[in-house]
Formats: structure tokens, C-alpha cells, sequence
């Protein structure tokens, strides 16, 4: 199953990812990731609490174009939930913030509509921030 959303921001792709990229500015968010921003290397979400909640691996990297990782279902990473890739497309200074989900198992209708609407709390979560940047 494949969950895609996008969002239109009135920023530039240098903006957008700094709300990926740094803490401080992430933290608008309710947490921040946890990487060192290479491919192969950890990548995680931390709640402002201090509660790591997710964990993967970077798979892609390209500076202000794109970001893909694995997302592991459990603290083993014995398996992986799902394959998660953002992509900033450079719209005449402004940005399309993409986001894609490949989930390693279907999900019911009721679960498929809480993606999709996280999702999108998400997408404009960033687009709120990089446009007040």
C-alpha cells in the first residue's frame, strides 16, 4: 500500500528543509529527528519529552531535494513497517513538498484514512513553519 501527499509552501526548498534538518526549528513540531543526515546512518523521532518513538535508516540523501528512509516496526529493527521518501521540488523560489509511503502491510480502510490524515497534519505542520521562517 502507498500513501502519497503533497503540499504547495510559499518557501524556499533551502527553508523547508531546515525544518527537517534543525532541531530548534523542528521542535515546532512536537519533536525532532535524531541523525546524523548521511545516508546508511540512524535516523529517529524524538518527542520534545525526550522519548525516541520511531527509528530507521536513511536510504537517500540529497541536500534540500530529498529524503528517504526505512521506518522499523519495533526496537529490534528486525523488520521494516515502511519505506518513507520526502522530495522538494523547486517551484520558482517556492517549494512542493512531496511525501510518499510504501507500507510493508495493508491496512484497513479506517487505519489507511488515519495515515493519510496524519499525513497531511504533517505536511502542513512544515509548510506552517518554513513559511514563517
Amino acid at each position: 500500500m502507498i500513501i502519497e501527499q503533497s503540499v504547495y509552501i510559499n518557501a524556499s526548498p533551502e527553508k523547508v528543509w531546515r525544518v527537517f534538518i534543525e532541531p530548534e526549528i523542528t521542535r515546532q513540531m512536537g519533536g525532532e529527528y535524531v541523525s546524523d543526515w548521511k545516508a546508511d546512518s540512524f535516523i529517529g523521532w524524538k518527542g520534545n519529552n525526550g522519548a525516541l518513538y520511531t527509528h530507521g535508516k536513511i536510504l537517500d540523501i540529497r541536500t534540500e531535494e530529498l529524503l528517504k528512509h526505512q521506518l522499523f516496526d519495533g526496537k529490534e529493527a528486525k523488520a521494516v513497517l515502511s519505506i518513507i521518501t520526502y522530495t522538494l521540488e523547486n517551484n520558482e523560489g517556492n517549494t512542493v513538498l512531496k511525501g510518499v509511503e510504501e507500507l510493508s502491510k495493508p491496512l484497513g480502510e479506517n487505519e489507511r484514512r488515519g495515515v493519510v490524515s496524519a499525513w497531511e497534519s504533517a505536511l502542513n505542520a512544515v509548510k506552517r513553519i518554513a513559511e514563517n521562517l
